[in-house]
């Protein structure tokens, strides 16, 4: 089957997205392979975002608006699980393979679905994917979302149908972005996002400023990682790789503090004991394998759906090494 035949199901949470989403629809409709349907769900915007939208919908009979009731508060996270439930709920394309998030804030290059859906063909295991993510600076430049090459930013990332249901859809809680990549390498799959031109994704905003700031998006962060089971070493390790992340170091300390917070309420995590185990593994692993200078089986193990020595893993089969980038990294030219 050729990629243009492949079905495709994209979801928009929105909420008071009016300054952007009609940037994020005209990248969408550019698209050089179209969703077979795009839900896009108002989460109880205050302003025009569900009007923008639904003049889109107009015009394309493949767009569909739903719009909830208005309310205050901003969901971060929360909104965006329950508009994957619902548009795999209402949605008229059954047999869609694929299923993606797009948040209403971003720009996608033109061949971006067409870019995913060829590299989950080539890559039969490949469970999650998601292109890197750069967030615009001012209106001059943009800078990169550092993480590791296994992370997918949520919003961006694209599940193949398969795999979405083996780790039986996202958890409605804190850090669920992270949550399914840590679920789809306990059973075998791959998890990757690509970091070139084709799949270059351009945020209109820095990433965590949507609801009360980066501080607060930090501390979120934090929490989240809470919940997720993340190790205090592997916490502490991570505010360490992005404490030139704006603003310098109190972003990572915000991190670190609602993280603790969390520890220091007891508040409740995850509620699958083999994935507070697995995650655990995965992270002290990657530790060892750092603070031992043993670099090449460290990149080995950030191989996505590769976990690292000792640490179990459903499948039967492995992966070949990938090859991995370590030439220096190029932020993009303004839009």
């Amino acid at each position: 089957m050729r990629v243009s035949e492949k079905k495709l199901l994209v979801v928009t949470p929105a909420k008071d997205e009016a300054k952007y989403i009609g940037v994020t629809i005209d990248s969408v409709l550019r698209q050089s392979v179209r969703p077979a349907e795009w839900i896009i769900v108002d989460d109880g915007s205050a302003d025009e975002t569900p009007v923008i939208a639904e003049r889109a919908a107009r015009n394309n009979a493949w767009i569909k608006v739903v719009r909830k009731p208005v309310r205050e508060e901003r969901r971060v996270g929360v909104a965006t699980v329950e508009a994957v439930a619902l548009a795999r709920e209402m949605t008229a394309v059954h047999d869609y393979e694929f299923l993606a998030v797009v948040d209403a804030d971003v720009v996608l290059p033109e061949a971006y679905f067409q870019e995913l859906l060829k590299r989950f063909d080539q890559e039969p295991k490949l469970g999650i994917a998601a292109g890197q993510i750069y967030d615009r600076v001012g209106t001059e430049g943009t800078r990169k979302m550092r993480g590791a090459p296994e992370a997918t930013a949520g919003a961006v990332k694209c599940w193949r149908r398969s795999c979405f249901d083996e780790i039986g859809g996202l958890l409605n809680e804190p850090g669920w972005d992270g949550i399914d990549q840590y679920q789809a390498s306990m059973h075998g799959w791959r998890t990757r996002t690509y970091d070139d031109e084709a799949v270059k994704v351009i945020h209109l905003r820095q990433m965590g400023t949507s609801d009360r700031g980066i501080c607060y998006g930090r501390l979120r962060r934090g929490r989240s990682g809470y919940y997720m089971g993340s190790h205090p070493l592997w916490m502490l390790a991570s505010a360490i790789f992005h404490i030139t992340d704006q603003p310098f170091a109190i972003a990572s300390l915000c991190t670190l503090a609602g993280y603790f917070l969390s520890m220091s309420r007891n508040e409740p995590r995850a509620p699958d004991p083999d994935l507070l185990r697995f995650v655990r593994s995965v992270q002290l692993s990657k530790l060892r394998d750092m603070f031992f200078l043993q670099p090449g089986r460290f990149l080995r193990s950030a191989e996505p759906g590769f976990p690292p020595r000792g640490v179990p893993c459903k499948a039967a089969d492995r992966p070949a090494t990938a090859n991995l980038r370590l030439d220096r990294e190029h932020l993009p030219e303004k839009e």
